[in-house]
């Protein structure tokens, strides 16, 4: 059906790629942005935020990593089978204080967890399709450090938007996180 189609509009050129991998040539990239980008207080100067299914492919294990390298608290907002996995890694890098894992928040408890966030990351393994994450961040006025993956790259502009860095690259997100972290301004 999607052969017969006049246009196809996909939420990221990553998804456009696929649907021409696949056959459908008649297909725009329009990204899904909606709602005005509020104006919020800034976070609190060390908390960094991860939303999320907790698998292996959204990246916790490298951010836990990137943790033990820097003067913050993460907030993990999400439940999955990888849970009980990045529990033991906390534990085991020695920043399991640091880490508080939240499950799955109520619309009203993750808005209060994006208020605190100084930082939201997305440091995805795998070609996100679009990452809503991010958005719904940068909507509530939170800089983000993301993975150049899959549909994100059509979002966040390194350096503009927010920061770049290589998939499962554990320096390059220390490096990023450490200063959006510190410079409040550059937040």
């Amino acid at each position: 059906l999607l052969r017969k189609v006049d246009v196809a509009l996909a939420v990221s050129s990553f998804m456009r790629r696929n649907l021409e991998r696949n056959g459908v040539f008649a297909a725009e990239a329009r990204p899904f942005v909606t709602g005005p980008i509020r104006q919020r207080p800034p976070g609190l100067a060390d908390r960094v935020l991860f939303v999320g299914r907790l698998t292996h492919s959204k990246g916790l294990g490298p951010l836990l990593r990137a943790l033990a390298q820097v003067e913050a608290t993460l907030d993990v907002c999400g439940e999955g089978w990888w849970g009980p996995a990045a529990r033991r890694m906390a534990s085991r890098l020695g920043v399991d204080d640091r880490v508080q894992f939240l499950g799955w928040l109520s619309p009203s408890e993750l808005d209060a967890a994006y208020e605190r966030a100084a930082v939201v990351a997305v440091p995805s393994l795998w070609p996100e399709p679009f990452g809503m994450v991010g958005i719904e961040a940068m909507a509530r006025g939170r800089p983000v450090v993301a993975s150049r993956t899959g549909g994100i790259p059509d979002w966040l502009v390194d350096g503009q938007t927010g920061m770049l860095t290589r998939a499962g690259h554990v320096c390059q997100l220390t490096d990023a996180l450490r200063a959006l972290l510190e410079d409040p301004g550059l937040r």
